[in-house]
């Protein structure tokens, strides 16, 4: 990987993470300091947790006006289901998408990419995002489609902080010690979450 704001690391990423489930089906991919420009969606799949160390917290950034980020949908990491099988249709997280998880990793999305998403998180149980800054400039949304639960994250900008529908399981979300400011349109929007 760059680790160094300009060079794509999406493909390195997604590669790691395709290493964990490939050998152990689920696990941790350690992600160290470091800005991460991610040109195009990576996908996590059930069971695998993407976690920063070091000094300072890891950076995804989503450069000005990256390709693809200005229609929805437009996510910079997708939690998904099960990694599909060859010539298999994708499948978005579920009511059975257990153990995914971030935790320490900050997002950077740059102007120019209205229907940005830094993290689409359809998931269930025993999954979170927690300790993490999301710097959202005037994309669309920190977090969509949320899932179990989230704590110590701060969103700053963006036209929604989350956006949601009902969870994938269809009970409660539950959200802790975190911020919303600068939010266009609203810090939460919801239906049914």
């Amino acid at each position: 990987m760059h680790a160094d704001g300009i060079g794509d690391d999406a493909g390195a990423l997604q590669q790691a993470i395709d290493r964990v489930q490939e050998t152990t089906r689920a696990g941790i991919v350690f992600v160290p300091e470091g800005r991460y420009r991610l040109g195009k969606t990576v996908f996590v799949w059930q069971g695998i947790r993407l976690i920063g160390y070091g000094a300072q917290r890891p950076v995804f950034v989503l450069g000005k006006n990256t390709p693809g980020f200005q229609k929805a949908p437009a996510y910079m990491i997708h939690f998904a289901d099960a990694r599909p099988l060859q010539n298999r249709p994708f499948s978005d997280g579920t009511e059975l998408t257990f153990y995914s998880g971030m935790s320490n990793i900050d997002f950077e999305i740059g102007e120019g990419n209205p229907e940005a998403v830094a993290v689409r998180f359809h998931v269930a149980q025993h999954c979170w995002l927690q300790h993490m800054n999301f710097r959202v400039g005037s994309a669309r949304a920190a977090v969509e489609d949320i899932g179990n639960q989230a704590s110590d994250i701060h969103v700053s900008g963006g036209r929604y902080g989350i956006i949601t529908k009902r969870t994938a399981p269809v009970w409660q979300f539950l959200l802790m010690d975190s911020s919303f400011e600068g939010q266009i349109e609203a810090a939460i929007h919801t239906m049914e979450a």
